[in-house]
């Protein structure tokens, strides 16, 4: 489906983590969805997530609609950027019964909520910002030392980081977590009976 609106356009739906515990103990039933990568859903997630890397929503869409139907889905991510990717895609899809967690898994840990704790994983943010700094001094010192046609790349990555900044997406996060070590788990991260979330 096309995407008609940008993600400046678009009215974000929050919901806080208490409200989720409180609905939890209420036992009204959410479908938690995690948009992560599957290592850093293995270091920490909240129990009774289930883990869609964004690369992936698409392969579920169809299952996601049908458990949807009388159910609210809660996107997850580390802080809110690429959840709000994923809120897109699923209401230009049509899914409109869907929220955001506030402040992501990062805000919930910091609210004492329970997580499921696992093996320790590089976030995709923080390998983005190694990536970035190694190209900036790499060209910047290509640049000084072999020829000046190598300032280009410092100046691209920062071109880089002015539109990810400006748009809310940022294309090396994207790229990287297409990369084997980001998609390691439960083919690519999508649950191994295609089904998502609570029957």
């Amino acid at each position: 489906m096309e995407v008609t609106k940008s993600l400046r356009e678009m009215e974000f739906r929050w919901i806080r983590s208490h409200e989720i515990v409180d609905a939890s103990r209420r036992q009204v039933e959410r479908i938690l969805v995690d948009v992560r990568t599957p290592g850093e859903f293995e270091e920490a997630h909240i129990p009774d997530s289930t883990n869609v890397p964004l690369a992936d929503l698409e392969q579920v869409l169809a299952d996601l609609e049908r458990k949807a139907q009388d159910k609210q889905v809660v996107l997850v991510c580390r802080t809110h950027n690429r959840v709000k990717v994923a809120f897109n895609h699923l209401v230009q899809a049509g899914l409109t019964n869907c929220h955001m967690l506030e402040g992501g898994i990062t805000g919930w840990i910091a609210d004492g909520h329970p997580v499921i704790r696992g093996r320790k994983a590089i976030s995709l943010e923080r390998q983005v910002r190694m990536v970035v700094g190694v190209l900036v001094v790499v060209g910047a010192a290509m640049g000084a030392f072999l020829s000046s046609w190598f300032f280009i790349v410092p100046a691209a990555v920062g071109a880089g980081l002015f539109h990810a900044g400006l748009t809310d997406s940022c294309f090396m996060g994207m790229v990287l977590a297409q990369l084997p070590f980001n998609r390691k788990g439960s083919r690519a991260g999508v649950p191994q009976d295609g089904s998502i979330g609570k029957t």
